[in-house]
């Protein structure tokens, strides 16, 4: 909590100070990482803080509760326990998740990870979205996967650098990378490590509990953003000497997700062939292309083959699993067909401007009592990385300062 309010307190900082990772433990754990490429997709090992994970416990009683607790509350909803139950199939078809065989069911060196769906519906898609819980763990004094496993070096530019760059030309373009996490291998050593629950028939009377294991890096572990840059970085160097300029965007990515702006349509039509190649040679795929220019998107979807449908019809509803970006995944969808989001702040494609929708503001601090911890509330649902608001969020510190001082008597 006090973390929260030194960070709230000194947001008007972003971009003016500093904030490098010194840990120089987490730098040599990215260093470190075992990364190499299969002839299919790339592989890396786990950042193990103590080299392997003998000293953690396996978990599987914790994983078992909350395997039931999450089915009996997904039977009250047929579909969605369907729809759960189709991503562990497909994923198992695509080789994301591999069934354990019965003969290594009692293996004395593994560890379970508990997971969950989480649901977000809007007027285009209910995504589902499979989350596993890297954090847990069965015992107060224990550690969880989280906690033996480097967070590593996140080397990525800051939101603030990242904005200003997007408006410093007149051509914009922004792509992110195809369910980015899943495209990186685990090597087969550090997967009993990543071993989860789940039925053999959801539809049966007492369905059989299975065990399953991850072969890809998982949305969930503390590692996973580190890992992927890392392995990014590791790709792209190889098109230095060929590809000059596209290895300069893609050293500025943001996670998983692309934004540059370019002089000229011609230089980033260029830039999106470049970009694509460099990427599609490491088995990632940069999609869902957009830009504030209507001719370059033109010859992009032309030259995606037509398959870039940002915007189902509102009588279309799809399930979508992990196909989201990193960035945008508590950010949410997009608003209209001309709006989209760039990192979290809305940015309409045909006006080329960031703006501010604070209707669901509005409504949240109607709904809320004059309380200090509502005022904070409401101040943190802007996101405001560039300073546009500053003078409402001040005072909205301001006031919160008065509640403050009011009520030790110092005002």
């Amino acid at each position: 909590m006090v973390q929260a309010l030194n960070d709230f307190w000194q947001q008007e900082s972003l971009g003016l100070h500093e904030h490098p990772n010194d840990n120089q433990d987490e730098k040599k754990a990215s260093r470190d990482l075992d990364i190499n490429f299969n002839g299919t997709r790339y592989e890396t090992s786990l950042p193990w803080k103590d080299g392997n994970l003998s000293l953690i416990s396996d978990d599987y009683d914790l994983c078992l509760g909350r395997l039931k607790s999450v089915f009996y509350r997904l039977k009250g909803n047929t579909e969605l326990l369907q729809e759960y139950d189709k991503i562990f199939k497909a994923q198992l078809k695509e080789g994301i998740v591999e069934r354990v065989p019965v003969n290594e069911y009692s293996l004395p060196t593994c560890h379970f990870i508990s997971h969950h769906c989480v649901v977000r519906s809007d007027k285009m898609t209910s995504k589902v979205r499979i989350v596993f819980d890297g954090s847990a763990c069965s015992r107060k004094n224990s550690r969880s996967l989280n906690d033996n496993l480097h967070v590593g070096d996140i080397d990525m530019p800051s939101i603030f650098d990242t904005l200003i760059r997007f408006q410093s030309h007149a051509i914009v373009l922004t792509a992110d990378i195809e369910k980015a996490f899943l495209q990186i291998g685990v090597k087969e050593a550090d997967r009993n490590a990543l071993r989860f629950l789940w039925f053999e028939d959801i539809h049966a009377k007492m369905p059989q509990v299975i065990q399953m294991r991850i072969t890809r890096v998982p949305f969930g572990l503390t590692c996973s953003p580190a890992i992927l840059g890392a392995t990014i970085q590791h790709h792209i160097v190889l098109f230095s000497g060929t590809h000059p300029q596209a290895v300069q965007i893609l050293r500025r990515l943001y996670a998983d997700d692309l934004s540059c702006s370019i002089d000229s349509s011609q230089q980033a039509f260029t830039l999106y062939q470049d970009c694509k190649y460099i990427m599609s040679q490491g088995a990632f795929n940069l999609h869902k292309w957009n830009s504030n220019d209507k001719d370059l998107l033109d010859r992009i979807n032309k030259a995606e083959g037509g398959s870039q449908d940002r915007h189902p019809p509102d009588n279309t509803p799809t399930v979508q699993d992990d196909d989201q970006t990193y960035s945008k995944f508590s950010e949410g969808p997009p608003v209209t067909d001309d709006t989209c989001k760039i990192l979290g702040i809305n940015w309409n494609t045909h006006t080329d401007q960031f703006y501010f929708d604070l209707r669901h503001v509005i409504a949240a601090a109607a709904s809320l009592p004059p309380t200090k911890r509502s005022v904070l509330k409401i101040a943190a649902k802007i996101f405001d990385p560039q300073g546009c608001l500053c003078l409402f969020v001040v005072n909205m510190k301001i006031l919160f300062s008065r509640f403050i001082c009011h009520k030790s008597g110092m005002g």
